[in-house]
């Protein structure tokens, strides 16, 4: 997965000025986590080569552990598949490092697994022994050796933060990781212990039938996931111990630069499709791995007014047919024609949480809404 695009925010000036000198630039917004947004011009990509450390003297061994993600629905009784595991499969992974308050890396410090299973890179050069180093590291993101990084600093707040951009394909998906620690070569002794936590939100998707379409059979040939912002800035945390990392999407004012995607959830072959009833909840994500991994935020739904696809609110589109049993005349499509499908469609308001698991289940039933917004079923 190559970066969709790398932008970097100058905020030196006030927001008047900025946009003052940017009228004839594209803009983009950054939703911050009070719910303000500030617009700033898109700019350059920097570029930041990547070395891997391995002149310096004093070699660092890098010692990885996880936070599996966490179950909400445990409580609840629901059917949980296994966490993926990070770190057993981890063979590498990038960091950057702060000391003195000020001397950032000016590369990606790429670790990687030796023939003896361990990550062994170099203390910073020009760190002293009883200096305090702070890593950032992160891991399931692909950088071009060649080319650029995900790391950057904001220019307002000098915080360090990774862009990342999450594939809409479940097949090309992964969950980006994320870890940072600060130490002393005096105090950690050639040793430093890194602990990866999940920064994505991890989504289950399950299917079934309401008792209001008791009297009709329901069959599901594709669902879609849409409108959902995929690129974000992922804020490590500062400095200050009562501060925590955070999340901020970005948007953009381009129309080439589309950063809301659609998610296939691929359950079904070519020309196959599933029967729904009201009995067993049917898993989607069946053949795709086990989650749908998603940027934290909280989702504004289509508001069910006009054609969800004009909206910016998120939904879900469902490729089925529906019909009644014995006569088998079918209210969507809207045709009898066994060989036809039809669209419904369904607001998706949803609180994505970091590291966790959200298990939801759609219900075919009263809810469901046509193309123009309208109700299916009227009861």
């Amino acid at each position: 997965m190559r970066p969709f695009v790398k932008i970097i925010i100058l905020l030196l000036l006030p927001l008047t000025a900025l946009e003052a000198n940017a009228q004839d630039d594209y803009m983009m917004n950054i939703i911050h986590s009070d719910g303000s947004v500030v617009r700033v011009p898109i700019n350059n990509v920097r570029e930041v080569k990547i070395d891997k450390a391995s002149n310096h003297p004093r070699p660092l061994t890098i010692k990885v552990s996880d936070q599996p993600l966490e179950d909400k629905a445990v409580a609840a009784g629901a059917r949980r598949k296994i966490s993926p595991t990070t770190t057993e499969f981890l063979n590498d992974f990038y960091f950057h490092y702060v000391y003195d308050n000020s001397e950032y890396a000016d590369q990606a410090f790429e670790a990687s697994l030796n023939e003896d299973g361990e990550y062994v890179v170099d203390w910073p050069d020009g760190a002293g022994d009883d200096t305090p180093v702070t890593f950032y590291a992160y891991a399931n993101v692909n950088v071009d050796p060649e080319l650029e990084d995900v790391f950057f600093l904001d220019d307002s707040s000098n915080e360090p933060y990774i862009e990342f951009m999450s594939e809409n394909d479940p097949l090309e998906q992964v969950d980006l990781l994320v870890a940072q620690c600060t130490d002393t070569w005096q105090n950690c002794g050639g040793s430093l212990d890194l602990t990866f936590s999940h920064a994505c939100a991890a989504l289950e998707f399950y299917i079934c039938k309401t008792a209001s379409l008791a009297n009709y059979d329901v069959e599901v040939s594709n669902v879609k996931l849409c409108n959902i912002p995929s690129l974000g800035h992922y804020f490590f945390k500062s400095g200050n111990s009562d501060d925590s990392d955070r999340w901020e999407i970005v948007t953009s004012t381009d129309p080439s630069l589309d950063f809301k995607k659609d998610y296939n959830l691929p359950a079904f072959e070519e020309d196959e499709y599933l029967p729904v009833d009201d009995v067993e909840h049917k898993d989607l994500l069946i053949g795709s791995g086990d989650y749908i991994f998603v940027i934290p935020q909280t989702l504004t739904p289509w508001d069910k007014k006009g054609k969800p696809t004009d909206s910016d609110g998120a939904y879900i589109e469902i490729t089925c047919r529906i019909s009644m049993k014995g006569n088998g005349h079918y209210i969507v499509p809207d045709e009898d024609d066994e060989n036809e499908w039809g669209k419904v469609y369904i607001p998706f308001p949803a609180t994505l949480k970091k590291g966790c698991i959200h298990p939801f289940t759609i219900q075919m039933g009263s809810a469901l809404r046509d193309e123009n917004g309208n109700k299916i079923f009227n009861y």
